[in-house]
């Protein structure tokens, strides 16, 4: 399993060459488990300079990941402008 996540992350790195990896969920729980297969499956398929500048890393979120996601959605105009926000609050 682990070195198929590799091999999709290396394709992933060709395709958007981003400069981190950041795995969530189950695989950020599976990942001390896989972490070897894991790295082999991307050094199999990721070509040499996307592969070497892209880091690889866990979510610090953790579980709550989507939660946290999903919070920051709803309040992604408050985040954005929060005295805009004032003035349309409701009070009962």
């Amino acid at each position: 399993m682990g070195r198929w996540l590799g091999i999709g992350i290396g394709n992933l790195i060709n395709i958007f060459n981003p400069e981190i990896v950041v795995l969530g969920g189950l695989y950020q729980r599976l990942y001390p488990h896989l972490e070897a297969a894991v790295g082999d499956g991307i050094r199999e398929r990721a070509l040499a300079a996307p592969g070497e500048s892209a880091t690889l890393a866990c979510s610090g979120l953790g579980s709550d990941a989507a939660l946290i996601g999903a919070a920051e959605l709803v309040l992604t105009e408050v985040i954005l402008d929060p005295a805009s926000v004032g003035d349309r609050m409701v009070t009962t």
